[in-house]
């Protein structure tokens, strides 16, 4: 008989029995006349779910856990449960949930209580197999201030990003701008037509990638010496990028996308709606792939310091140069700083400076928040 589709919460889950299980009385939580499935067919389903927890032995307890500040054990049920909220607590107390887990895979437990024992881990915690961040962390520093140029020398967390940033990954966050999409890039400042004594806008052939030979000292994707086409999905969010001031008349042109465009879209909610489905060849690696593209959206979305360090752009940079590299024409991510999206273009080749005008900025909102400290 096995269990019914009221021991679930998941609806992904749900949906699966619904498909293939028969109508019986559940072993579980007694409703009657309900689709069942065995636990047997649960069981690859489950393999993923139940390949992210470990137990805990008394090496690991003695010598790793409090060192590493690594969290308390729990049970494999309210580890499940927090996680993923799998099963539906109303109907199954957590000595029939335990059951399940059991009868699913008891080639994994001694016994059926085993799930209910605070011995367990998620792996994350261990860092087996996991990107966290933590991993970030450890590459930004690295980057920066041990090894640029040949970065796979020395990560001795073993994330390599040219092996990481993989076709699974790529695919993952790959989108397209269509032809005829207006964008907008803006430029802080004027040129002065002495002869007419009035102010102009900067013609189009200055409103697109600086020249070369115009050193900048990099940005959030571009590192000194290469230039890239930052643009915006409105005006208001590009005049917040250049930090325009009030009273400032900025040149902002209306930017015209030529043909369909792939890029790098960070703009997505990368989140894994049910456990028992991913995109990927398994959990852990589709866990893995929303991990690294949330760390990395986070910092090329965040606020910039404009008294901040040159060296603080190098890793955004160095990830943006590997999916330049693997053939995406741009990348797409939210702005902290308006409420629309950034898009930034490798080259300008497929866009068209249709027109460019004066904007004055007639006002600036500041929200603030006490300040807590995280240490």
């Amino acid at each position: 008989m096995g269990c019914c589709v009221n021991c679930f919460n998941d609806k992904d889950l749900i949906s699966y029995i619904k498909r293939r299980g028969v109508v019986d009385k559940c072993c579980y939580c007694e409703s009657d006349n309900v689709k069942c499935l065995t636990e047997e067919n649960l069981k690859v389903l489950f393999e993923g779910v139940f390949d992210l927890y470990t137990k805990c032995d008394n090496v690991f307890e003695e010598h790793y856990r409090v060192k590493n500040k690594i969290p308390q054990p729990e049970s494999l049920v309210s580890l499940m449960q927090e996680d993923w909220n799998i099963f539906n607590g109303e109907l199954l107390d957590n000595k029939n949930i335990a059951k399940v887990i059991y009868n699913i895979s008891p080639e994994i437990f001694d016994f059926s209580s085993e799930a209910l024992a605070s011995v367990w881990y998620r792996e994350s915690d261990r860092y087996y197999g996991y990107f966290t961040n933590k991993d970030w962390e450890i590459f930004c520093n690295n980057i920066k201030h041990k090894c640029r140029f040949n970065y796979n020398d020395i990560d001795e967390n073993g994330f390599d990003p040219n092996q990481v940033f993989d076709k699974e990954l790529f695919g993952y966050a790959h989108n397209q701008i269509k032809k005829g999409m207006i964008l907008y890039r803006a430029r802080d400042g004027y040129i002065i037509d002495k002869v007419k004594g009035v102010i102009k806008p900067f013609p189009p052939k200055k409103m697109g990638i600086p020249n070369n030979r115009i050193i900048s000292n990099g940005g959030r994707a571009n590192p000194p010496g290469i230039n890239y086409l930052y643009t915006s999905d409105d005006i208001s969010t590009v005049l917040s990028e250049i930090r325009a001031w009030k009273g400032s008349i900025n040149s902002v042109a209306k930017i015209a996308i030529t043909k369909d465009l792939e890029i790098f879209d960070l703009t997505n909610k990368f989140e894994i709606i049910s456990p028992f489905f991913t995109m990927f060849s398994s959990l852990r690696k589709e866990i893995e792939v929303i991990s690294i593209l949330n760390a990395f959206a986070n910092d090329l979305s965040k606020p910039v310091n404009p008294n901040i360090s040159a060296i603080d752009y190098i890793p955004t940079q160095y990830i943006c140069e590997l999916i330049k590299v693997v053939g995406f024409e741009g990348i797409k991510f939210k702005s902290s700083l308006g409420n629309g999206n950034n898009i930034i273009f490798f080259t300008d080749e497929n866009v068209r400076i249709r027109e460019v005008k004066l904007v004055q900025v007639k006002n600036i909102s500041y929200e603030s928040d006490e300040y807590v400290s995280q240490v």
